[in-house]
């Protein structure tokens, strides 16, 4: 599937949306959202951040992700369920609640469906470039869209994750959306460039953590 065929799928989905067509996402019905709340800066908080984010067992979060890739520009809805490490799934949706694609990642290999087409290889990267034309750092997009830190991380003077630099990827974290009863901080909306490329991943809800 190309970069255009997804593209033209996105934006007959969000043309019914402008429409009036517009429905629940209705995706395994529907979840209650954790309480949040905005960024918390005291250093003390942040101290201890990443040991903590390391006992996530499973998390669920939802939101929209904006990619413009040479040309091409669309918006699309996303779920993002991790069960375990290197085990995780990231599903696009249109605002209809119609399925773009489908990827599930396991240790052993990733499953891309996309298109009513099933495509499997070791790398989830390299599988969703084969198929949709599109390059994302999808081999550590489990650490990325939770906000733990990669070898190649800087912190700011507080502790909070700011940047990691990626081979053909920039990941920058410009918001974070705080947990209390957790006492975790997740990243509410993280920018990725690369080659050509503009990602904004915004984490609108987290419906479920399990530490």
């Amino acid at each position: 599937m190309s970069t255009k065929t997804l593209w033209t799928k996105a934006r007959r989905y969000v043309l019914a949306s402008s429409l009036g067509l517009l429905l629940p996402l209705g995706l395994n019905g529907c979840q209650t959202a954790l309480e949040s709340g905005p960024l918390i800066t005291d250093q003390s908080y942040w101290q201890g951040m990443q040991e903590r984010l390391q006992q996530i067992k499973s998390v669920q979060l939802r939101g929209n992700v904006s990619i413009a890739y040479k040309s091409d520009r669309f918006s699309t809805n996303f779920v993002y369920r991790s069960t375990a490490p290197g085990t995780y799934s990231l599903l696009l949706v249109s605002s209809l609640g119609s399925q773009l694609a489908d990827l599930k990642v396991t240790p052993e290999a990733a499953v891309l469906i996309a298109d009513n087409h099933t495509f499997t290889a070791q790398s989830p990267q390299e599988l969703f470039a084969q198929v949709t034309k599109i390059p994302l750092p999808l081999d550590d997009f489990q650490s990325i869209i939770i906000g733990k830190a990669l070898p190649s991380s800087t912190f700011t003077s507080n502790g909070i994750l700011r940047t990691t630099t990626l081979p053909d990827f920039q990941v920058a974290y410009n918001d974070y959306l705080s947990l209390p009863e957790s006492q975790l901080s997740l990243p509410k909306e993280i920018e990725v460039l690369g080659p050509n490329l503009r990602l904004v991943v915004k984490t609108r809800a987290v419906e479920k953590l399990e530490l």
